[in-house]
């Protein structure tokens, strides 16, 4: 049901919530300093050198972080935040003509959208809040329907600016989005399900950051700015979907990169873990509940991700979904699984750690991502950093 060479059984640790506080507050101030010391963040030889900023593996990600680690009690020092998003603004617009999506603005990749929504956190300047209300207008007619770079991803920054704004642009621009992205799924019976055009391949994508999960977890962020019937819709064509598309064997479910393939991945970006986090914001429905706990015990009996500790294709990710199933049913036993994750995730970034002697200052694929899934750990908390929850 998945490639278990991706994967390793979890160590024997105890949960051990000094060590995880004092491994987050060292994450945020050692990712400060590098900062202070040298007006940058490194980038990690792990992550791709060419990769566009933005929220995915750039500064306004580490802002991002930062921000929510302070606001969840993490010691992090001060820093010009002002400063580090203007200047990512700027190479986001000199890299903006060299992107696969260049008439868009995607929400994880390269985007303006995610930068303007947190200098306006930082001002409540009107003009910050308008830059992303035009970017995200941009969206609305571009053909690519999924999260990292699509309208899906808009949608999500909507949502978050109708919270912080109140508003109604914000529910309008949100509703619009959501028809179209509606009138686009597939006529095919009650389900809902897209194709994804994406990096010029068109496939049925199930995925959390590449397909339906993304566009549910989008619609259900969202779901107090639909009408009843658009939500009623959402909910019907979500649980069918998931019900046919899931591969469920001895009691454990998953689901493959593409309707109708084979299962390979169990990852934060396809598989059963995402998928926990898409349809968990769905309300309670027997057999979709069923079928959550089984994905929740593929995700258990895998163990942690050889890739390392990230949120993206990572153990903290994973994690995130042992969360999730904590939240949706208040089962202890999924946040001790969750907590098992993170302890596991702490020896990985320590290893690495000791191989690099840098740290990975990402969000979506370094030590931040880490920290915040660890602080989740903490509190109890299951909302999935810049998609369930806002900067």
């Amino acid at each position: 049901m998945y490639q278990s060479y991706r994967h390793y059984s979890l160590s024997e640790q105890e949960w051990d919530p000094q060590r995880v506080s004092d491994i987050v507050d060292r994450i945020g101030q050692r990712t400060v300093k590098q900062w202070a010391d040298h007006g940058a963040w490194w980038p990690h030889p792990l992550d791709d050198f060419n990769a566009p900023p933005g929220l995915y593996i750039g500064a306004s990600g580490v802002v991002w972080a930062l921000d929510a680690l302070q606001r969840g009690g993490a010691a992090v020092p001060p820093f010009d935040a002002r400063s580090v998003l203007l200047a990512e603004l700027d190479s986001v617009r000199e890299a903006g003509g060299k992107l696969p999506y260049s008439d868009n603005e995607p929400w994880l990749i390269g985007g303006t959208a995610p930068i303007h929504m947190l200098l306006y956190r930082l001002s409540e300047d009107p003009a910050h809040a308008d830059a992303v209300h035009e970017a995200l207008s941009r969206n609305t007619e571009q053909p690519c329907r999924e999260l990292m770079w699509g309208m899906a991803g808009s949608m999500i920054a909507a949502a978050h600016m109708h919270r912080l704004t109140g508003e109604a642009r914000w529910g309008a621009l949100f509703r619009a989005q959501a028809e179209k992205l509606l009138a686009d799924a597939r006529d095919s019976g009650p389900g809902l399900l897209w194709d994804i055009d994406l990096y010029r391949t068109v496939s049925p994508m199930l995925g959390l950051v590449h397909g339906f999960g993304g566009n549910i977890s989008a619609l259900a962020v969202g779901q107090d700015l639909l009408t009843p019937e658009m939500w009623g819709r959402v909910v019907e064509g979500a649980c069918a979907t998931a019900l046919e598309t899931a591969e469920v064997s001895e009691g454990k479910a998953n689901w493959p990169s593409v309707a109708g393939k084979e299962c390979q991945k169990a990852y934060i970006c396809h598989g059963a873990p995402g998928m926990i986090i898409a349809l968990g914001g769905l309300p309670s429905r027997t057999e979709l509940d069923t079928l959550l706990l089984q994905a929740g015990q593929l995700v258990w009996e895998a163990g942690a991700v050889r890739i390392g500790p990230s949120l993206c294709h990572g153990t903290a990710g994973n994690g995130y979904a042992l969360l999730k199933l904590f939240e949706r049913s208040g089962d202890p036993l999924w946040l001790e699984r969750a907590r098992a994750f993170a302890m596991e995730a702490c020896a990985q970034l320590e290893r690495t750690d000791a191989l690099f002697q840098m740290p990975r200052c990402t969000l979506w694929t370094g030590d931040l991502g880490v920290a915040l899934f660890l602080q989740a750990c903490l509190n109890g908390a299951g909302a999935f950093p810049t998609v369930e929850h806002s900067p």
